[in-house]
């Protein structure tokens, strides 16, 4: 497994200021030069958190929510886009109401699959299925040996 790391100083002016991190981000895994993977950017010793200025940082976000492969995670990660971007406006996009927005993406709720892929489809991402590799590998195989 590869490992790289990369420390970034930042000074701003004021004491709250947004900084966009991506083109740092981006640069620090060309240097890298690893091509698959997962990537961490933490901040040390201050608060700091994601900032979800439109539907294509939100795409974003729940693309990566989605490779986690947790429902938590992506229930945690659609509240925050949810809220970034206004939950009335998401509530009603979805044909909920505010408070089932919110109390389907509370810590410890299980919304159907339904529900999920309703809301998914608010931001305008599909759900779509495809079989593994070693999945097609084996029907093959049993498609050849069936064959024989």
């Amino acid at each position: 497994m590869k490992f790289h790391t990369e420390y970034l100083t930042l000074h701003t002016k004021t004491k709250r200021a947004y900084i966009h991190l991506t083109p740092q981000v981006e640069s620090a895994l060309r240097k890298s030069g690893i091509k698959d993977g997962m990537i961490l950017v933490s901040a040390m010793h201050i608060t700091a958190g994601v900032y979800i200025n439109d539907a294509e940082d939100a795409h974003y976000f729940l693309a990566a929510a989605l490779e986690h492969g947790d429902l938590a995670h992506l229930i945690k990660a659609v509240g925050t886009v949810s809220r970034a971007l206004g939950v009335a406006k998401i509530a009603k996009a979805a044909g909920m109401t505010r408070d089932n927005l919110y109390k389907t993406l509370a810590e410890g709720s299980r919304p159907s699959f339904t529900t999920i892929n309703s809301l998914l489809k608010v931001f305008e991402i599909d759900l779509l299925a495809a079989a593994a590799k070693a999945y097609k590998r084996e029907k093959r195989q049993t498609h050849h040996t069936r064959a024989a």
